[in-house]
């Protein structure tokens, strides 16, 4: 993150693509560029697939056994009415706010595996087996691994949407290393202390493995979590897509070009 920063800085192209023409010419430009569409494409599918099968979920656990509350209306309307109107802002920077209200609900979701899990771990007596290092789960977990450096495509947008007082080398080593940090905090707790308590029984949305109505709360922190979450994937996704076809930024489109494309992406991702 600092090498690419430092290197952005020092040719002046505060753009992940454009240092890569800088560097590599054209195709370059086109190879990250399209690389960002994929990954934002792929992650976009995930987010909106948690958010239609958990909120159908939360539903149907409440009593609701209409076809509107089953995966795909709920999906439908989740996108529609929730995630579509964040989606429609131009800046990255104007994400700050959500972002944080985004964290905040992840945090409030490690605070209960840490510490409703142990709990439920002594309730159900489980004496699960324990395996300090399995070489298959790891080979099965580096999609999740190389997934984390993802942060690099919005390394730039990030930056020149700090204060002006943080826009060189000292002030972003600090944001950069806080934030790793925390972040790998994040990920290590969520992770070891799910594992501890469920072992192999621990789910991929670890929440499914508090079942009961009490923890409903928290699986709709996740939802907003993501919905807050999406947008900042789909600005970054949609940016790329505008300077590949258009040859211009999507800041700087119509407001008819803007919301025609930000409308017909979210209805891809979505209907895919």
């Amino acid at each position: 993150m600092l090498l690419l920063t430092a290197a952005g800085l020092h040719v002046d192209v505060l753009e992940y693509s454009g240092l890569a023409r800088r560097a590599f010419q054209d195709n370059g430009e086109k190879l990250v560029d399209i690389s960002i569409i994929v990954l934002a494409f792929g992650s976009q599918l995930g987010y909106i697939l948690v958010v239609g099968t958990t909120l159908s979920s939360l539903l149907g656990a409440w009593g609701c056994n209409n076809v509107i509350c089953g995966n795909y209306f709920t999906t439908i309307i989740a996108v529609g009415v929730f995630v579509t109107p964040i989606c429609l802002f131009r800046h990255f920077g104007h994400l700050a706010w959500l972002s944080l209200f985004s964290i905040t609900a992840i945090v409030i979701v490690i605070f209960l595996v840490l510490i409703a899990g142990p709990i439920k771990h002594q309730e159900d007596h489980d004496s699960s087996y324990y395996t300090v290092f399995n070489v298959v789960g790891f080979m099965q977990s580096i999609g999740s691994i190389v997934f984390a450096l993802s942060c690099a495509a919005a390394n730039f947008q990030a930056f020149i949407t700090t204060e002006k007082s943080f826009q060189n080398m000292q002030g972003w080593s600090t944001i950069t290393r806080n934030a790793v940090f925390a972040g790998a905090c994040m990920c290590c707790f969520m992770g070891l202390v799910g594992y501890l308590c469920f072992s192999t029984q621990t789910d991929g949305m670890i929440l499914d493995n508090f079942p009961q109505e009490g923890y409903d709360f928290f699986k709709i922190m996740v939802i907003a979590h993501l919905i807050f979450y999406i947008p900042v994937n789909f600005v970054i996704m949609r940016y790329s897509i505008v300077k590949l076809t258009l040859k211009t930024r999507s800041e700087l489109l119509s407001p008819f070009l803007h919301s025609t494309i930000s409308l017909g992406l979210l209805a891809l991702v979505t209907v895919i």
